[in-house]
């Protein structure tokens, strides 16, 4: 029975252009080996390039030496180690809050965070296009979930008025959305949510290390220092390491120390990478303004030959670019087909985006050449044009 349940499962979404597979990469950076191939990796969302840098490389390599290779245990129990404090020094910097925590993934500081915080009686306010593991977190809570339109803030305010004004509200939603590298409308709703007195959360994923001046995130990015309560971002990003964190105040992350569920049951991070991600915070704290000048040079460059191509319609702000394809089969079909002329880039489809609205998703990095994003731009009107 479970056999024939799970063939089943498979069978209807290769039948719907919607079966997943893992390629078999066997190098990582700007140029990868993937299905026996070199191709130029845009699929990527290492946005700085610092998964390579020499410094976060190196201060890996001596903790790994000196401490081992894994933290061997929960954090409470006995995964603290002096690289996981100095790294949640730096990201609390980083984030202009006082304090931070880490944890093993970005999907468990969303679980750990949005469970902490509310429970049945409450409500959560989440966009319609945040990450799986915003819907996952939600889920869980036993909060009462509502959905409101994406950067709608007068939605926001609609439904923030039919809730009770005694329960806390938590309203969550993204700095740069993941899908399409839209910027969150943080301004309309951060004046929502302080006109109903509710909390506010919001996922820097994508937008840590992205966006301008300095890489430090969506409040910087609008000159709001401070009006976000908990801030959430991922190490496995543009910090090209692995790993998630909160910030806050210390009374925030002493309570997810003690009730963040992810945290307490979970091994720590090992040491190297902590020491490697602590030193991709402190890169981005003292270099940031260059390091993003770099990356918006490439994301004008090859946002300004897609649109010239007509493949997209104005000039994105952030290093995702989405390439509406329409159809699932059609974007799987031209993602294979940009694989074989030397380019990897995602293909999104449901349940990533809505059924119908597949797309090539496009992660620009610091790293790409100029001429990478020239022939990219031209390979995917060339496929495009043939795969009808």
């Amino acid at each position: 029975m479970l056999e024939a349940r799970i063939l089943s499962m498979l069978e209807a979404a290769k039948e719907e252009g919607l079966l997943r597979r893992v390629l078999a990469v066997e190098r990582r950076g700007r140029l990868i080996r993937a299905d026996g191939r070199e191709v130029v990796n845009f699929a990527s969302n290492d946005y700085l390039g610092l998964a390579f840098d020499e410094q976060v490389v190196e201060a890996m390599r001596e903790a790994a030496l000196r401490e081992g290779a894994s933290s061997t245990a929960s954090r409470l129990i006995c995964g603290d180690s002096p690289q996981l404090r100095s790294l949640e020094e730096n990201l609390a910097a980083l984030k202009h809050r006082p304090a931070a925590l880490a944890l093993p993934s970005g999907y468990h500081a969303n679980i750990a965070a949005i469970t902490t915080l509310t429970t049945q009686g409450d409500f959560i306010l989440s966009d319609q296009n945040n990450h799986a593991s915003i819907i996952d977190a939600c889920r869980l809570s036993r909060a009462t979930t509502l959905i409101f339109r994406h950067n709608d803030a007068q939605h926001l305010d609609q439904l923030l008025s039919q809730t009770n004004a005694d329960s806390l509200r938590l309203v969550v939603t993204e700095g740069v959305f993941s899908t399409d590298g839209d910027i969150c409308a943080l301004e309309d709703i951060t004046a929502v949510v302080r006109r109903h007195n509710a909390v506010l959360m919001v996922d820097e994923a994508h937008s840590t290390g992205t966006l301008p001046p300095r890489g430090r995130g969506i409040e910087e990015f609008f000159n709001l220092v401070g009006c976000v309560d908990v801030v959430m971002g991922t190490l496995g990003k543009a910090l090209g390491v692995h790993g998630g964190f909160l910030s806050g105040s210390p009374a925030l992350v002493d309570m997810l120390i003690n009730y963040g569920r992810t945290g307490i049951y979970s091994t720590a991070l090992p040491p190297p990478v902590a020491a490697a991600a602590a030193e991709a915070a402190k890169l981005l704290l003292h270099k940031g303004e260059s390091l993003i000048a770099e990356l918006h040079s490439n994301i004008k460059l090859l946002s300004r030959a897609l649109m010239e191509r007509g493949l997209i319609n104005q000039e994105p702000q952030t290093p995702i670019i989405a390439v509406v394809v329409g159809d699932e089969r059609r974007a799987v079909a031209a993602r294979e087909a940009l694989l074989e002329r030397g380019f990897l880039v995602a293909a999104l489809r449901y349940p990533t985006v809505p059924k119908g609205a597949a797309s090539l998703r496009i992660s620009v990095s610091r790293s790409h050449t100029e001429q990478d994003l020239v022939e990219l731009s031209s390979a995917i009107a060339q496929t495009l044009k043939e795969i009808k």
